[in-house]
C-alpha cells in the first residue's frame, strides 16, 4: 500500500524540502500552499507530488483537500507563521499583528489537525508533525513566538489525549531558524563546520548550495538536519513528542507541557465557532 503524506507550506523552505524528501522516498505527497508558483517548483519532475492551492487558515478549504485525498498516513504542517518586522519590540508592533500571527499559526494548525486526525484514528495509524517556522526574516516576533508556543501546547495536548490509538505526534522546536533559498544555503562542508561551531557558541557564515537549503540565523541547523531529526524521532514510535534539531537548548517557556484537561478547555474555546 502506497503511503500518502500531506505537507503544508510546501511552496518554499521547510515544507518544500519535506515534500521533496517524501516524494523521493516514494510517498504520494499532497503539497499544500497558497503560493502556486512555489508549489509548481516543489513538484517539478515529481510525478507522485500532487499540488493543491489552499489557505490552511480556512478550515473548510483544508477539509475539502482531505475529503479529496482521503485519509493520509503522515502530516507535516510547516506553513509559516505570518509576522511583522522582527526588529520591532512588542509595544511597537501593529495591533492586528497578534491576531494575524495566531490565525496563521495556531488556527492553521488546529484546522490541519481537525481535518487529518480523524482519518488517522479510523485507520489506527498515522504520524502528525507540527513544525510551523517563523515568517518574515525567519525570526520570531512577540506575536509569532506566542503563536508558536500555542501550536506547541496544542500538539502536546493532542499527543496526551489520543495516546495509545496508533497516531504518533511530534512537535518540532524551531527557535531562531532562518529558512533560506537553495541558492543561499550553505554547502555540506559548511553545514558540518557550522554545526561544530554552534556547539561552541559561534555564529556560522558563508553560503553555498543544497537541495534542502536552510539554516539557523545563530549557530544554526540546516533544514536537511531538521528533517533528519524528524526521521530519527519517528523511527522511535515511543519516543518523546519533542523534536529539537541539533539538540540545542530551547527556552523553557516553549517546551513546558500544559496539562491535557486545561489545554483542552482553552483550545476548544479558541478553536470553536464564534
Amino acid at each position: 500500500m502506497r503511503r500518502t503524506a500531506l505537507v503544508t507550506g510546501a511552496g518554499d523552505g521547510l515544507g518544500a524540502a519535506a515534500a521533496r524528501r517524501l516524494a523521493a522516498a516514494a510517498w504520494d505527497v499532497v503539497a499544500v500552499d497558497t503560493d502556486e508558483a512555489g508549489l509548481a517548483a516543489t513538484a517539478l519532475r515529481s510525478p507522485n507530488t500532487h499540488v493543491r492551492v489552499c489557505d490552511v487558515t480556512d478550515a473548510k478549504a483544508v477539509a475539502d483537500v482531505l475529503a479529496m485525498t482521503g485519509p493520509v498516513h503522515r502530516v507535516v504542517h510547516a506553513a509559516p507563521i505570518v509576522s511583522g518586522d522582527p526588529a520591532l519590540p512588542a509595544l511597537e508592533q501593529p495591533p492586528g499583528e497578534a491576531d494575524e500571527a495566531m490565525r496563521t499559526g495556531f488556527t492553521a494548525a488546529v484546522n490541519v489537525v481537525r481535518a487529518a486526525l480523524p482519518g488517522m484514528l479510523d485507520q489506527g495509524a498515522g504520524e502528525l508533525i507540527l513544525c510551523p517556522p517563523p515568517g518574515r526574516a525567519g525570526r520570531w516576533t512577540a506575536a509569532s513566538g506566542a503563536a508558536a508556543a500555542a501550536v506547541l501546547a496544542y500538539a502536546g495536548a493532542v499527543a496526551d489525549e489520543y495516546a495509545g490509538r496508533g497516531v504518533i505526534v511530534r512537535r518540532v522546536l524551531l527557535p531562531g531558524l532562518t529558512l533560506m533559498t537553495a541558492s543561499e544555503a550553505p554547502s555540506k562542508d559548511e553545514e558540518r563546520s557550522a554545526i561544530g561551531r554552534s556547539s561552541e557558541g559561534e555564529t556560522p557564515s558563508g553560503s553555498g548550495r543544497s537541495s534542502e537549503g536552510a539554516r539557523a540565523s545563530e549557530g544554526g541547523v540546516p533544514v536537511r538536519l531538521v528533517l533528519d531529526a524528524i526521521d530519527r524521532s519517528l523511527a522511535r514510535a515511543a519516543g518523546a513528542v519533542d523534536v529539537v534539531p541539533g539538540g540545542r537548548p530551547v527556552p523553557a517557556a516553549l517546551v513546558r507541557r500544559i496539562p491535557a484537561g486545561p489545554a483542552r478547555r482553552v483550545l476548544a474555546r479558541m478553536s470553536g465557532p464564534r
